[in-house]
């Protein structure tokens, strides 16, 4: 996974290398083993080795890494889980019926998905360690807290960050200072030969209008 880690960091040094300074210190083992003893499950491999690296970023910054997501570092993600459990547990979801895609139960939210990033209102990628018989163990999930689609977002830990630095090399999404994030660029910077919507489906599985109010009007003016 350090692969990965020297695309990241190559990326923003020459986009935004202030954000350089977000990225955490790797984690211990024993954070590990916290984590997995709360989902009782073992991690995968390559997670731990992310993660080893750098855990995620610094939860104070004004900025985001992951489009205009945190990218949690692991205490951040057994504090997520945590709320999301209670909620859970409280029974607050309930009622509310998903619309999930193959592979995914069909809850509003599982214990057994451990969020990854978040927006701060309830946005999330997760990783999930409860799929259906069709899906598979650590594969990526997208949460939205006021939309029922449950979308299948990768296979596992790998392919999901991979692809979100793939969209970053392509030059699909530019750090704006104004918005604290990887921002798409709007539908005007590309040429009709090349479509936004396949973009979004085939790298994020976003529809169309998720995550994009106020994105179509940026400009450059926008970035920096």
């Amino acid at each position: 996974m350090q692969d990965l880690w020297n695309r990241f960091e190559a990326w923003l040094d020459k986009h935004a290398n202030q954000l350089l300074d977000d990225l955490n210190d790797g984690v211990e083992d024993e954070v590990f083993e916290s984590l997995e003893r709360m989902m009782g499950v073992d991690m995968p491999a390559e997670f731990k080795e992310f993660y080893k690296i750098h855990n995620g970023q610094y939860s104070e910054s004004e900025d985001r890494l992951f489009g205009l997501e945190e990218l949690y570092s692991v205490e951040r993600m057994i504090e997520e889980r945590a709320k999301m459990r209670e909620r859970f547990y409280a029974g607050e979801f309930d009622d509310l019926e998903s619309e999930p895609e193959n592979g995914i139960r069909s809850e509003w939210f599982n214990p057994y998905w451990l969020p990854l990033t978040g927006d701060g209102k309830g946005k999330h990628y997760c990783m999930d360690f409860a799929p259906t018989k069709d899906g598979q163990i650590g594969q990526i999930v997208r949460f939205l807290h006021d939309s029922p689609k449950r979308k299948l977002v990768a296979g596992s830990f790998r392919q999901w960050m991979e692809t979100y630095l793939i969209e970053l090399e392509k030059g699909l999404y530019n750090y704006s200072a104004k918005w604290g994030g990887m921002v798409q660029r709007s539908r005007t910077d590309f040429s009709a030969e090349e479509s936004l919507d396949d973009a979004e489906e085939d790298m994020w599985g976003n529809d169309d209008d998720e995550d994009m109010e106020g994105f179509e009007i940026l400009d450059e003016s926008d970035f920096t």
